[in-house]
């Protein structure tokens, strides 16, 4: 699912050169590390704008993320286990180990989406629902560009019947 998607990346590095992903920590402000790795994972997914001719024939929107917690777990390297509890683990044990990590990495990727809203980066369009991840559209760009990246997003939802 690797879109050619350099312009989202260098607009989430410009957004964080910019102050946007600072966030409180220790008595410091500093950049949110994990954030910045979880919209850059969703840049990287999400096809750039504008939309290409192809997009347009598709009716696929652009800086929309659907991918879920578990893709950016998955990019992250999330739930990995070391080698040492899959050798030396029983099948008990083991399965116990990735039902926590995944746990964790869902805590943590649904907690970065929350700070990523709360500054404006993010905004969730449709929720999750059976079968079905939510769509996250990514507000990287400045507001006259992020309108017409929502209203095409809605153009493109709206034409497959919804989300």
């Amino acid at each position: 699912m690797a879109h050619m998607s350099y312009q989202n990346v260098d607009l989430v590095n410009k957004a964080s050169s910019e102050g946007r992903l600072l966030k409180p920590r220790g008595g410091n402000v500093t950049t949110d590390s994990f954030v910045k790795c979880v919209l850059t994972d969703m840049a990287q997914v999400a096809m750039q704008w504008p939309p290409t001719e192809k997009m347009k024939r598709n009716h696929t929107p652009a800086r929309l993320y659907t991918g879920g917690w578990s893709m950016i777990a998955d990019i992250e390297g999330l739930t990995l286990l070391p080698k040492e509890i899959l050798f030396e683990g029983t099948e008990e044990q083991v399965n116990a180990e990735r039902a926590k990590r995944a746990r964790t990495a869902k805590a943590r990727i649904v907690k970065a989406w929350a700070f990523l809203k709360e500054r404006g980066l993010i905004k969730q369009l449709y929720p999750q629902s059976l079968g079905k991840n939510a769509g996250y559209l990514l507000l990287i760009g400045d507001e006259d560009e992020n309108r017409e990246v929502e209203q095409w997003a809605w153009d493109c939802i709206e034409w497959k019947g919804g989300a």
